[in-house]
């Protein structure tokens, strides 16, 4: 579309529509649908403007950014949190407690135990993997401070992408310290790692945040849908572990351009070792800046229109294709909301639903048929 300087540098700006994008994005509040797709756009004239003065190709470091803004997300959920925060470690170390406890899938003590006796586990587990101390308390407090920020986004907006690939703490690490002094052995184990970095889309944080709340619309008691999550993590993990081995001896193990991804990289780091990217993590700090700014201003502003999550989730790879979708979302959510009042958005709520609901059975439909006849259908499917 953009084939003249500065313009070219855009490259990519698809327009499409997928209809259960279109209804989930019905669903999101306002200020969000909106920013979603401003700050794409936003994202784009950055890229022009870059090229317009001569900045390097890698100019506005759009992933960096998001990293610091999604770990800005995070800090300020826990620091929104902090007073429910100390009640609960006065409940963990004290008897005398005020806390009703009964909602919740766990007591608190229980909740802290299990979570130190993770922690703890993958400490040693990357420590005996050649990770130093230092790299494994920076990495996983980056980590847990991202996968927070997403889980507050989708627990408050509902936004369908934050894939963020290629852009996670093993990214940030050696952008802040450079492979050389990483070393080889950290390097090493943090390629390991990569199979929970290469991106984000499926944290499991989120996910079993969202099917408590099921739970508790569903009026299933917090408990006992904790007890069978366990469960099921109990039965499933070694059935996992068994199935991937099976299939691997029987079949091989994938060789394909995913499963070499992080070996191709390390491979590089080792024979060309790359110095800290200042400007990188510059662009990370610029972004948990912003992320703190706009969480600020929506604050004290009520009218602000601008989300923190917006400005997170809008420059990774799967916003590419929803972008267009959101915005035909907000066009016809504003109206509705402005012409036809609450009323109007409540009965037009059951034709969004089944626009998501239309998609993924007729995916389905078309995706099951073509594994059963093994013919390329309407929907891709690698036979």
């Amino acid at each position: 579309m953009f084939t003249t300087r500065p313009w070219d540098a855009i490259n990519w700006l698809p327009f499409g529509i997928y209809p259960f994008a279109v209804g989930l994005a019905f669903f999101m509040p306002l200020d969000l649908s909106f920013s979603c797709w401003f700050f794409y756009l936003f994202w784009k004239l950055q890229q022009v403007f870059g090229r317009s003065v001569g900045f390097e190709h890698d100019f506005p470091y759009p992933h960096e950014q998001s990293f610091g803004a999604y770990v800005g997300l995070g800090l300020s959920a826990i620091w929104i949190s902090r007073r429910h925060l100390s009640q609960i470690v006065s409940v963990v170390f004290s008897s005398s407690t005020t806390i009703d406890q009964s909602q919740e899938p766990f007591h608190y003590r229980s909740t802290v135990l299990m979570a130190g006796i993770g922690l703890i586990f993958l400490f040693v587990f990357c420590y005996q993997l050649g990770m130093s101390i230092w790299v494994i308390l920076i990495f996983f407090c980056c980590y847990y401070a991202l996968a927070i920020g997403v889980t507050r986004m989708r627990a408050e907006l509902g936004s369908p992408v934050h894939d963020q690939h290629w852009c996670g703490p093993d990214h940030m690490m050696y952008m802040a310290f450079g492979t050389r002094r990483l070393g080889p052995q950290n390097l090493t184990a943090l390629s390991y790692l990569y199979f929970f970095n290469r991106s984000y889309d499926c944290l499991l944080m989120p996910h079993q945040l969202e099917g408590l709340k099921i739970a508790e619309q569903a009026k299933i008691e917090n408990r006992k849908f904790a007890g069978a999550i366990l469960l099921a993590i109990s039965i499933s993990l070694p059935i996992t572990i068994w199935a991937y081995m099976h299939m691997s001896y029987r079949d091989g193990v994938y060789t394909g351009w995913v499963g070499r991804e992080s070996f191709y990289r390390l491979n590089g780091w080792l024979n060309n070792p790359l110095k800290a990217n200042v400007p990188a993590l510059t662009a990370s700090g610029i972004g948990l800046l912003v992320a703190f700014l706009l969480t600020m201003m929506r604050a004290r502003f009520f009218w602000f229109p601008f989300h923190a999550a917006g400005y997170a989730v809008t420059s990774t790879y799967t916003m590419n294709f929803f972008w267009f979708s959101i915005w035909i979302s907000f066009v016809i959510k504003s109206i509705c909301l402005k012409q036809g009042g609450l009323k109007f958005y409540r009965q037009a709520i059951p034709f969004f639903l089944g626009l998501v609901l239309g998609e993924f059975v007729v995916t389905t439909f078309w995706g099951t048929l073509a594994m059963i006849l093994q013919r390329q259908t309407y929907i891709t499917i690698d036979l």
